[in-house]
Formats: structure tokens, C-alpha cells, sequence
């Protein structure tokens, strides 16, 4: 895998962080008191998206192609945000009062 010069890097990921903050506030609309907040949701997103693609390659897995690596990103986004939503309902539903 090339290695990629710190420009492009910090560009990539300028770019990553404005999406996936554009997606944290449409969660946060959508989902309104069942998510994190749009800045929680971001945060979560954002963790999802570099932990699948710094975690994959651990795994043995190797990703050649940018869009490979846009698509594995952002499942790993979206299903840990999928993960954490009913995680959160099921938590609620378990210790709420009534």
C-alpha cells in the first residue's frame, strides 16, 4: 500500500470530518432524543469510520482501492452509531422508571 504524503492526509480527513458532521446533525434530526447529539454522533461516526479502516488491515484483511476503503469506512461508521442507538434504547428500556 503506498504510503500517502501529510497533505493529502490531512485533507482526506478535513474532508471525512465534514461529511460525517453533516451526517451527525441529520441523525441527530432524525433520531432526535434516541441519539448522542450532533457533535456525539460525530464523534461516534468518526471512530467508527478510522477504527474500521485502521482495524481491518489488523485483521489480515487487505484494501486496495479508495472506494473500497470509503465503503468500509462507512460501514463501520454507520454500523457502530447502528450498535451504540440500541444499545442506548435497550439500556433505557432496562433502568427506566415506570
Amino acid at each position: 500500500m503506498p504510503l500517502i504524503d501529510t497533505p493529502t492526509l490531512i485533507i482526506g480527513s478535513t474532508l471525512i470530518a465534514c461529511i460525517l458532521l453533516v451526517a451527525g446533525f441529520a441523525l441527530h434530526s432524525m433520531l432526535d432524543e434516541d441519539a448522542f447529539g450532533p457533535f456525539g454522533n460525530t464523534a461516534i461516526l468518526m471512530f467508527g469510520f478510522f477504527g474500521a479502516i485502521k482495524g481491518l488491515p489488523e485483521l489480515g484483511f487487505r484494501i486496495y482501492t479508495l472506494p473500497s476503503v470509503i465503503f468500509i469506512g462507512l460501514a463501520g461508521a454507520f454500523g457502530l452509531i447502528m450498535f451504540m442507538v440500541i444499545l442506548k434504547a435497550a439500556l433505557s428500556r432496562m433502568f427506566s422508571e415506570g
